[in-house]
């Protein structure tokens, strides 16, 4: 936790299932940032690798990775706390924990690792969630890890499949319980899957693609290891641009320069009205971003440019989108 740079040591078993390693589909790079700088800090090729964090502020950091197959498919975002500190300013590290909504506790920070055990036994049967972070001088702390887990009787046995729980991406937050009519000693999961908006636009998801996970629960609150597959979905929802329309000082030519929220963007249609009149179509199908209008003095002109994606989403006219000149 007092070093400059920091080993990262990836267990590729635990971050991708063994399906996803098949003589196809190997591992093809590491991706991994620091804190909360989305900026992609690093992609290697290696399983080992050594990371310069001698930049850093002093204080508590938060390393993210995820490992990336041949196929371009993500594990599950994985996350790392450690301390940044000058020896000779050391001061104390505590790490702070608590079950569900219970009062917190701490522990002090010693070495670079802390194992311990946590009492479960007043907990009910079912499943919880732990929290913790670090903790340090001055009140400075890292963000909130959390981990599920479930708590059962050593008495009991399993004899029904009672539910299932389903998430998308790395939103355990969002997961949801499905229950069984009868349950069953045997689920064949047969389902089509409709991924949630949340999932499509996380920032997780690529290429159209989300991954979901899914686990089931007994009737005694034991659950099975987390299945975890890969869903495409369509394209369906159209560009959104934004436009701006700027007069030319001393005369009647209105420049227009508008933007879109989609690369993948194949024309645009350029609209305008007159004193609130109804809007007409000006240009079509262009590809540029930028056009010059000539009007007349004494008028009032709104403009409106829509898109269409090479899917075939056409975006539609909203006054609320409109770019308003007066020629005075």
């Amino acid at each position: 936790m007092m070093t400059k740079r920091i080993q990262l040591l990836l267990l590729l078993a635990c971050l991708f299932p063994l399906h996803l390693m098949a003589d196809d589909n190997r591992l093809s790079y590491i991706e991994f940032w620091i804190d909360n700088d989305k900026t992609i800090k690093g992609m290697v090729e290696a399983t080992q690798f050594i990371i310069d964090g001698s930049s850093l502020s002093e204080g508590l950091h938060t390393l993210n990775y995820r490992a990336i197959d041949s196929r371009g498919n993500s594990s599950a975002l994985h996350t790392w706390m450690f301390c940044r500190i000058k020896k000779q300013t050391v001061g104390s590290v505590k790490l702070e924990y608590w079950t569900d909504e219970d009062a917190h506790q701490t522990r002090e920070v010693k070495d670079s690792t802390v194992s311990f055990a946590i009492d479960a036994s007043a907990l009910s049967e079912g499943l919880h969630t732990l929290y913790y972070r670090l903790t340090a001088e001055g009140s400075t702390s890292s963000a909130v890890h959390s981990w599920m887990f479930y708590r059962t009787s050593l008495k009991s046995r399993a004899t029904k499949i009672k539910s299932y729980r389903i998430w998308w991406n790395d939103h355990q937050d969002k997961a949801v319980e499905v229950a069984l009519a009868d349950g069953s000693t045997e689920v064949l999961y047969e389902e089509t899957l409709a991924v949630p908006e949340y999932a499509r636009n996380d920032g997780y998801s690529q290429d159209y693609t989300a991954r979901f996970h899914i686990m089931f629960i007994d009737d005694q609150g034991g659950h099975s290891s987390v299945g975890t597959g890969v869903v495409s979905y369509p394209d369906i929802y159209p560009p959104s641009t934004t436009l701006t329309a700027e007069r030319t000082a001393g005369t009647d030519k209105v420049v227009l320069k508008w933007t879109s929220d989609k690369q993948n963007v194949r024309s645009y249609n350029v609209y305008y009205s007159e004193n609130g009149e109804p809007y007409l179509l000006w240009q079509s199908g262009i590809t540029n971003r930028e056009a010059t209008f000539s009007g007349q003095h004494g008028t009032s002109y709104s403009f409106v440019v829509t898109a269409c994606d090479d899917k075939g989403n056409y975006e539609a006219i909203e006054e609320r989108k409109a770019a308003k000149v007066e020629l005075r």
